[in-house]
């Protein structure tokens, strides 16, 4: 993302989905279970973060997502198996890859 200059302004959530709104006018939704931390927050936990240049702070759940990471598509780097053999379950479900 060389050149680039690209940030979050804003993120909401519904029960499966955190969407990010950049700057630059595009959103981003993600699934919830990328974040197990996320998954498992409240509406409440979710609704207060902060925003920097680098990305999204949720400072009552110590979560951080970078906005580098989610342009690049990487979910949580510490994704537990439970949570990974059921995100492969719902790709093999979806057809997706």
């Amino acid at each position: 993302m060389r050149g680039m200059n690209c940030s979050v302004e804003s993120v909401f959530s519904d029960e499966d989905f955190i969407a990010f709104r950049f700057t630059d006018g595009r959103v981003l939704a993600v699934p919830k279970g990328w974040f197990p931390t996320l998954a498992e927050a409240s509406m409440a936990q979710l609704s207060h973060y902060h925003i920097s240049p680098f990305g999204v702070h949720w400072p009552s759940l110590d979560e951080d997502i970078a906005v580098s990471g989610l342009l690049e598509g990487r979910g949580a780097q510490c994704v537990s198996s439970d949570v990974r053999s059921s995100l492969a379950r719902i790709k093999k479900m979806t057809g997706s890859t």
